[in-house]
């Protein structure tokens, strides 16, 4: 079972990918699922939404939001109630730094009450370097919070020190070079290590080869079984694209 984290889908200005292109090349690289959103600068959480319920078996839809927006956390909580399973943030282009707490705080809190998954880019630009997910990770220690492309390239030891104090953040492979992978593995162990492709920027054979080559003993963990527990999925048929269905207990 292979699921991704890190899938943008609609269309902004110079990017464009529709669910069709995205089955497609997910049919084509043997990735049974993936966790999708809209692109930051269009803030579309329709299309993503449509697309999972138009297939289930095939996507999870996470919802994205302007912080800066005094009704996005009502808009948030509609998504979660709709079945959204968690949020991405991109602190760095939405112009806030991820640890201000009085703009974030109602985000977390969110995801603390319906168990969703708090995401954000985590590379080592100023608004979002891995150590600001420190404080959240403190302050909200049964949300999830993924640190995304693990502080690649440059704040990736410091991405990998926040992960191996907080147990509660997990990091994702997309930037990040084999032997960085096998790096977080010896650190933090495989359970908290999630396959990210970041398509269509990014490519879902890519990053699979990479973790296949990184830790191939528990490459099933990470390409798809840490993050199938995290969003509740179960396996309902063996073997094969589709076999998969949201968890009810």
């Amino acid at each position: 079972m292979i699921v991704d984290l890190h899938a943008h889908l609609g269309a902004r200005k110079r990017a464009r990918y529709s669910g069709e292109e995205i089955l497609r090349d997910m049919d084509a690289a043997g990735v049974d699922h993936a966790c999708v959103f809209s692109f930051v600068e269009s803030l579309d959480n329709h299309y993503p939404a449509r697309q999972a319920a138009e297939h289930p078996d095939r996507f999870t839809a996470f919802c994205m939001v302007d912080p800066w927006n005094p009704d996005s956390a009502t808009a948030m909580r509609r998504c979660f109630e709709q079945g959204m399973r968690g949020v991405k943030f991109h602190p760095m282009r939405q112009a806030v730094a991820v640890d201000r707490v009085d703009v974030m705080a109602p985000f977390l809190d969110l995801c603390e009450e319906f168990g969703a998954v708090f995401f954000a880019h985590g590379s080592s630009e100023s608004f979002n370097s891995p150590g600001k997910f420190a404080r959240l990770a403190r302050r909200w220690p049964t949300v999830p919070i993924v640190i995304g492309h693990s502080g690649g390239p440059w704040g990736l030891p410091e991405a990998i020190d926040v992960a191996t104090d907080h147990p509660n953040v997990r990091l994702s492979t997309s930037l990040v070079p084999v032997p960085a992978l096998r790096r977080i593995v010896d650190r933090i162990g495989p359970e908290r290590l999630l396959l990210a492709s970041d398509v269509p920027f990014g490519s879902f054979d890519f990053e699979i080869a990479k973790v296949r080559a990184a830790v191939p003993e528990t490459a099933d963990l990470v390409l798809g079984g840490n993050l199938a527990r995290l969003i509740g999925l179960t396996a309902v048929a063996a073997g094969g694209v589709g076999g998969l269905a949201v968890a009810t207990s």
